[in-house]
Order: C-alpha cells, then structure tokens, then sequence
C-alpha cells in the first residue's frame, strides 16, 4: 500500500528530478528524490494558467505533502543533499528535496504555510532578474515574484520549523 501511495505521489508532482543510473553518482543503494514545484494557484483563481500543467492546487499540494508526512519522508536542504552526494553524511531512508522554481508570490501564499505545518524544508531557485524590491500585492492573473531582502533571508534562514533556502544573486 505505502508504494502504491507513492507512486500516485510522484505521478501527481509537476516534475520529478532522478538519475537514471544513480549508482554512477551516489554509489550503490539510496537516491534521494526531488520534487519540483513552480506556481500554485486555487481552482476558481486560475483563469490565465489553466492550461499550464505546472500550476496546481494548494489543496493538491497540501495532499501531497500529507502523504509524504504520513509515510514518514523527510525533507532535505540543497547543503544536504551536497554533503551525502560527497559522502559527508548520510541521509534516512526516506529522504527527499522539495524545490520550487521561479520564484513566484503563490510559493509563500500557499505552500509555505503547508510546509511549516509539516515542519519541512524546501529550496526556491528564484529568477533573480525578476524579483523585486518592493512587495507586489498577489494577483493571480500575472507571475507575481517574491521579494528578495536580507532581512527575509535571515528571517527564514534563522526559523527553528522550517528552513526556506534562497538560490540565486542578489543586486546589493
């Protein structure tokens, strides 16, 4: 039943990044999955996205991150999973990364407070080009982005519940 509640997980994800021989890289035994996310949006505010299959409910969302919860998957940072790529740590067995591309606003409005009731860690490889300095009022008809501060990384950076880890350069 567990490998069946995964495998409809991973169907359901907007992209799954694997190896195809990770025995080349990891050595033989674990991988480490990762799910890769970009906009989240609920049904009645995707008028424009409709047809992009990378957009998703948060309640599709939140029911995949329940189940990963439910079936004991712990997620990792990008530090992690570097270190156990370099065989600096290992990893429990039900490891995996949650990313988010792109960098939009609907990542904080509706999956940060999913992962933070899970208490799971997630990655945003944001488009530096298209952050902002100053906070956009969320408008599900556009890519709003989020807003790149250093005070924003330290705050989430520093949370003890989850850790958002920022990718990208930042225009000082």
């Amino acid at each position: 039943m567990k490998k069946f509640i995964l495998a409809l997980l991973l169907l359901f994800c907007s992209n799954i990044l694997a190896c195809s021989d990770r025995s080349s890289i990891l050595g033989k035994g674990q991988g480490v999955a990762v799910l890769v996310y970009h906009h989240i949006l609920k049904e009645n505010e995707n008028r424009k996205f409709k047809e992009n299959k990378e957009v998703i409910t948060p309640e599709l969302f939140a029911h995949q991150m329940k189940i990963l919860h439910d079936n004991g998957y712990t997620t990792i940072t990008l530090q992690e999973l570097e270190q156990f790529i370099n065989k600096k740590i290992s990893l429990p067995p039900k490891s995996v990364m949650i990313t988010f591309d792109d960098g939009y606003l609907s990542n904080f409005k509706y999956a940060y407070p999913v992962l933070k009731k899970y208490h799971y860690k997630a990655v945003i490889f944001p488009i530096t080009s298209s952050m902002k300095s100053r906070p956009e009022t969320f408008n599900p008809d556009k890519l709003n982005y989020i807003r790149m501060s250093l005070s924003l990384i330290r705050m989430y950076s520093n949370m003890q519940d989850i850790r958002i880890d920022f990718i990208g350069r930042l225009a000082l």
